[in-house]
């Protein structure tokens, strides 16, 4: 009896501790966390460039991988052989898209910047015009022109601050233009080489993981590359799939309104659909206020439409037959992790957030039915 409770005490004593040093921890580390947070950020703008690249070649790992699969493989190419041009097709079709952006698009974007900024005038007078005529349909005329005012005058002293301060934080952005070269062209070094070396890093990978995992644990380690690398690959394949055709429909749709600045405003919805739930919405509204400002409120209710109807069919018909059941989470569970990752790792954590926590809720998902499993079938056996 007296053994009994003596063992009862130590389990409750041990419970106790283990609380107090887990409330402890807790509380050291909330302490910490801006600490944590600011190295954290550190150490991913400082391994940046490595990141990047090695996201690169992921992303330029898709075409090449299709060219591989379903053109050289069926002409009969050697596999040796079709990788090397699948790799080569691939790299000269990033050369050649980024020829076209600096040939093409980019001087048509400049012209449509420069008219913008040359009629800004005439867009503001639009703006105050169509400010007045909603706001008066509510509180009346006086009231309207006085709100109408204070409004326009906080934006113009908003742009204005942020001219300044551009202004004063210019040699700063020459430095910081010199450095963002640098690091672009070492993104893109290091995407090649990932590229051309990537099955020996992948054999390499993988006897590493060999050597220092447990024997056990190396089937499931393996299962969740696996489902990583389908589920980040079905994503990004949906991704720039659907970015490309929201940006080139709506280009055609507002050729056909009549929408100033298709391009530049086509290119922006293109990239605002990278980004999931939250960039297609503030894409469209940034988008509709300047075709409100500079074509009028009919006008931007039509591009409105028009880019809607595109958002619907692709969410609806074109983009579950792209991702298939990669990703499986709910709209909220989207936002949050957009939300979270965005704030942490800025645009990066924007673009791999979903397929990030996809695979971690897949493989949580995994152990706890494994586990209820077992559990079960001991049950039955007992």
């Amino acid at each position: 009896m007296r053994k009994r409770l003596t063992g009862k005490l130590r389990e409750r004593y041990a419970v106790q501790a283990a609380i107090a040093f887990g409330a402890a921890a807790l509380y050291a580390m909330l302490r910490g966390l801006p600490s944590v947070i600011g190295f954290l950020r550190g150490l991913f703008e400082a391994a940046a460039p490595v990141t990047a690249g090695l996201g690169l070649a992921f992303v330029l790992g898709l075409p090449a991988g299709f060219l591989e699969r379903r053109v050289f493989s069926r002409l009969r190419v050697k596999p040796r052989t079709a990788r090397k041009l699948a790799l080569v097709s691939t790299l000269a079709l990033l050369v050649g898209s980024l020829a076209a952006l600096f040939a093409l698009i980019l001087p048509r974007l400049g012209e449509s910047a420069r008219i913008l900024a040359e009629n800004s005038g005439r867009y503001l007078d639009s703006a105050r015009a169509l400010l007045r005529r909603v706001v008066g349909s509510f509180r009346g005329a006086a009231e309207a022109d006085r709100v109408t005012e204070l409004l326009i005058d906080s934006a113009a002293g908003r742009v204005r601050e942020t001219a300044e301060a551009a202004l004063e934080r210019l040699p700063g952005m020459t430095v910081s233009a010199v450095t963002a070269v640098y690091r672009a062209v070492l993104t893109l070094v290091i995407c090649v080489h990932t590229l051309v070396s990537r099955e020996g890093l992948l054999r390499f990978l993988r006897r590493a993981a060999t050597a220092v995992l447990p024997q056990r644990r190396i089937p499931g380690f393996f299962r969740g590359c696996s489902l990583a690398n389908v589920t980040f690959r079905r994503y990004f394949s949906a991704q720039l799939i659907s970015a490309l055709m929201i940006g080139g429909a709506g280009y055609i749709g507002m050729r056909a309104l009549g929408v100033p600045f298709p391009e530049l405003i086509a290119v922006f919805c293109a990239f605002g659909a990278l980004v999931p739930i939250v960039g297609p919405w503030v894409s469209i509204g940034v988008s509709a206020l300047m075709t409100a400002a500079s074509g009028g409120a009919e006008l931007a209710v039509r591009f409105v439409i028009l880019m809607l109807a595109i958002q619907l069919v692709e969410d609806n018909a074109v983009y579950p037959k792209l991702i298939g059941g990669a990703i499986g989470m709910t709209g909220l569970e989207v936002l949050a992790s957009v939300i979270v990752a965005g704030g942490l790792m800025g645009l990066p954590g924007l673009l791999i957030a979903v397929p990030t926590v996809a695979v971690a809720r897949r493989l949580i998902k995994s152990a706890v039915d494994a586990r209820n499993a077992a559990r079960a079938e001991a049950a039955e056996t007992a």
